[in-house]
């Protein structure tokens, strides 16, 4: 049994990106789950002073250790400005200073990387800078990505939870949780 864990990269606690992360982990039936989220492991902005006067921060790596016992992950990329977010960014930045072979912290674990925004664009440009940063640190196993575009057009929720309307992507969701799930 895999140890999936998915978050949202952002730290807004009411981001839609969350709420995706919330419904994919409930699409899970074999493998154990983990759902985090960002805005619990709060990290001051990087910079090299800051390392060298407080250290490494005790959330950076708590979040490693997190990294560190989970095989698989889903990450959906919240994006501002045709980027990650900050806080995400500003995550990775600190992984990298948890070790000095930080190019291997994701290497053999399994990666698929979602996203959705309330435009048309999906942030399917956050999603291909989240890859290239996540390369740096040694991933190489992404299962696919994909982004539901036009959230708040195409997610409803009901009694029985949310609920995609956009049939593509809820089937390509599925079949990338199975996927993971082999």
């Amino acid at each position: 049994m895999k140890n999936v864990l998915l978050f949202a990269a952002s730290n807004n606690p009411e981001s839609i990106n969350g709420k995706l992360i919330n419904y994919t982990a409930g699409l899970f039936k074999k493998h154990k789950t983990n759902v985090l989220r960002l805005h619990d492991y709060p990290l001051p902005v990087y910079s090299p002073v800051t390392e060298a006067e407080q250290g490494i921060p005790k959330n950076a790596m708590l979040f490693k250790d997190q990294i560190l016992r989970h095989d698989a992950f889903v990450i959906s990329v919240a994006e501002h400005n045709r980027s990650v977010t900050a806080a995400f960014k500003n995550t990775l930045d600190w992984l990298s200073r948890t070790d000095k072979d930080y190019s291997n912290l994701l290497s053999g674990k399994t990666i698929l990387l979602i996203s959705t925004s309330p435009s048309a664009g999906g942030a399917r440009t956050a999603l291909a800078n989240a890859e290239t940063m996540l390369r740096a640190l040694g991933a190489t196993l992404f299962t696919g990505n994909m982004s539901l575009v036009n959230y708040f057009e195409n997610v409803s929720f009901t009694s029985s939870g949310m609920q995609i309307k956009e049939k593509n992507f809820s089937d390509n969701l599925k079949k990338s949780v199975d996927q993971l799930e082999k």
